[in-house]
């Protein structure tokens, strides 16, 4: 539960929306509350109402519509829209080579045409790794000290396997939570914590799986 500092009604959690910021992982307003703000804000375009001429960036022909919102339209109609995509992706078939600013032709298919040798992450990575790490905890509402005191407790190894290497990017251990209630449960290692993931943290699924191998064992030693 949490009180929203809006409304001032202690609500669910489920009525807040997500921020990985905040120490709870929610907004502090409600979704009502916000949705109200929202709505006493919005001021209704000039153009609203209006009949605006545009012509068509495909065919060319000059038609008319009645504006309500968001971005002026630039097609007719769906037919020429997809069209246009259609003539967008032909042209880029076309292309036959693509090249670095540097003259380098090894980049990716899409996207901007960058070679691994000028795509430089020019970020601080220590700086960079303590924000993540700074962001990660906030998102389960964790402090450093939490997390030394739960690794002391473990003693430095995987809550599930013990073994004493994070393992996967960054070496770096998981921290399992239940996706019902949300609390945390503990730190993993990669292959621990993708392997509960897996089996959607079914209790049933696992035993069942447990069950299955030790079978298996008995029938091959058999």
């Amino acid at each position: 539960m949490k009180t929203c500092t809006q409304c001032g009604v202690e609500k669910p959690l489920e009525e807040y929306g997500r921020n990985t910021k905040s120490r709870d992982g929610h907004r502090a307003e409600c979704r009502k509350c916000i949705a109200a703000r929202q709505r006493r804000r919005y001021v209704p375009s000039a153009k609203a109402g209006a009949t605006l001429t545009k012509t068509c960036a495909q065919c060319g022909t000059v038609f008319s519509y009645i504006y309500r919102s968001g971005r002026e339209r630039t097609f007719c109609g769906d037919l020429c829209k997809h069209r246009a995509m259609d003539d967008l992706k032909a042209a880029r078939g076309l292309v036959v080579e693509r090249r670095c600013a540097c003259g380098s032709t090894d980049v990716a298919r899409v996207g901007k045409p960058v070679c691994p040798a000028c795509k430089v992450d020019r970020r601080d990575p220590e700086k960079a790794r303590a924000k993540e790490r700074r962001r990660t905890l906030r998102r389960y509402g964790l402090s450093e000290e939490d997390w030394n005191r739960m690794l002391l407790q473990q003693e430095g190894r995987c809550a599930i396997c013990r073994t004493d290497r994070p393992g996967g990017r960054g070496e770096l251990w998981h921290i399992d939570h239940c996706h019902v209630t949300n609390r945390v449960r503990g730190l993993l290692c990669h292959n621990c914590n993708v392997g509960i993931g897996n089996f959607h943290d079914d209790p049933q699924l696992l035993l069942a799986a447990a069950k299955y191998i030790q079978e298996s064992r008995l029938r091959a030693s058999a």
